[in-house]
């Protein structure tokens, strides 16, 4: 019988090597190959839970050490200056370009602290790209481990590994970004609330998620949409339950742990002078750059000149900002189309130039260009996979995933009117990941009771 799929695995192999070296575009047949393979293994061979881990968890890990070991990402944009503040911070005085740039994103503190640290014990950026790989080794493992919660063991496999040769957040580890740690605690959380063991005990569950997302927002402010999609969750299960008590000492419990760790470590930061006292935050920078319609909702500098480059206070900036916004809304039905290209930009936009931007630099454009078509090409066909995946899972009833989808639907309503860039949806994109195989699932059964009828 295993020699059988063994020989059944060997000659699908084959054909689509022979269809590989006669077609012209590789990279799309390589993850149509890549999909058919993960598939037909994970549901021909039942491998042990011990195995496939010990596999699983090999292939994200060697997949990673190579994008670490053959790209050469150097520091540059914000992530220069975030690093450049920790190794200030290492040396135990912030300079006065550390204080102005803490002064205008206080938010950006904990996780400066968090890399500090890091440095602290090993002070080398080999080091903190050593950090990444293994953070994202765990979340692949997360990812794993929360589709179990709504699907199959199988479709869990599946979409897991499909995630570990997903490209896209794989060449991302070369860049130093806060993204990773934020992402890992967010779905820590999500995990907790998952967790069945914990059913009978739901206060300390919901405390113990509002810890995680908690030092998730602190190291990346992008907590809120999720903090609001868990009231609604909760809000959700207590008019079908009509457990009201209970649920709002749960909705109590869950929010004022979430605002003791955010609010409280920053005020604590606030108090031992790390963040500047009379800091505070711009929150409608982001609502500027995401309605400007010539920029397609995207960072630009024609906003960013306008509104600090011209010596204004922190209410006069206000006040502009205010204004642009509402100028921006009153123009917004002239310009609707910009809402089509900002959803392409947020969800299937692969910013491989994070990554690969040392090309270009170094005027080697050809490589840089031959390496963006194929990872894009590659990532777009196994993108389009998920996304139909996610599509199907939507016949399937679960209550768990419905959690994840008003994450999904929350966070596709605001990134509509705030800045976008393709890296944005690193965490979303996992989300779609998980939901899939609920899809997958879908299929594989009604492949198995179709060949059951027939039979």
């Amino acid at each position: 019988m295993v020699l059988n799929k063994l020989i059944n695995i060997c000659i699908t192999i084959i054909i689509l090597f022979i269809i590989f070296s006669s077609f012209a575009n590789i990279p799309i047949l390589m993850a149509i190959g890549v999909i058919a393979i993960v598939v037909l293994c994970m549901y021909k061979f039942n491998l042990k839970n011990k195995t496939f881990l010990i596999i699983f968890i090999l292939i994200s890990l060697l997949t990673k050490l190579l994008c670490f070991v053959l790209i050469e990402t150097p520091l540059e944009s914000d992530f220069k200056t975030l690093y450049d503040i920790s190794q200030d911070l290492l040396d135990g005085k912030l300079n006065q370009s550390s204080n102005t740039y803490l002064k205008e994103y206080p938010y950006q503190a904990p996780y400066v602290i968090y890399q500090s640290l890091l440095l602290k014990i090993c002070n080398n950026l080999n080091f903190l790209k050593i950090v990444n790989i293994f953070i994202c080794v765990l979340i692949d493992l997360l990812i794993y481990l929360i589709a179990k919660r709504i699907s199959s063991e199988k479709s869990a496999r599946t979409i897991s590994l499909l995630y570990v040769l997903f490209t896209f957040p794989t060449i991302y580890i070369t860049v130093i970004t806060n993204q990773f740690i934020s992402t890992l605690l967010m779905l820590l959380g999500i995990l907790v609330l998952f967790n069945t063991k914990l059913e009978n005990r739901k206060v300390l569950k919901y405390i113990c998620c509002g810890i995680l997302i908690g030092l998730s927002n602190l190291m990346r402010p992008e907590a809120v949409i999720t903090v609001i999609a868990i009231l609604c969750y909760i809000i959700k299960n207590m008019i079908i339950n009509k457990e009201i008590k209970k649920n709002i000492v749960i909705i109590v419990s869950f929010l004022l742990t979430y605002i003791i760790i955010t609010t409280g470590t920053m005020g604590i930061l606030k108090q031992i002078n790390l963040i500047p006292k009379d800091s505070r935050e711009d929150l409608l920078w982001k609502f500027v750059c995401g309605l400007n319609y010539e920029s397609k909702g995207r960072w630009n500098s024609e906003d960013l000149n306008l509104i600090y480059n011209n010596d204004l206070t922190y209410e006069e900036r206000t006040q502009l900002e205010k204004e642009l916004i509402a100028q921006r809304l009153d123009e917004l039905p002239n310009h609707i189309y910009t809402f089509k290209d900002k959803i392409k930009i947020y969800w299937s936009n692969f910013e491989y130039v994070w990554s690969f931007n040392y090309l270009n630099t170094q005027g080697n454009y050809e490589a840089y260009n031959k390496l963006v078509y194929i990872f894009n090409s590659y990532d777009t066909i196994l993108w389009f996979f998920v996304l139909i995946m996610a599509v199907i899972s939507v016949i399937r009833k679960q209550d768990q995933k419905s959690l994840l989808n008003i994450i999904l639907i929350g966070t596709f309503i605001i990134y509509l009117f705030i800045e976008v860039q393709g890296r944005y949806s690193f965490y979303p994109q996992i989300l779609l990941f998980i939901i899939s195989s609920s899809g997958i699932e879908a299929c594989t059964d009604k492949i198995k009771k179709g060949t059951l009828k027939n039979g």
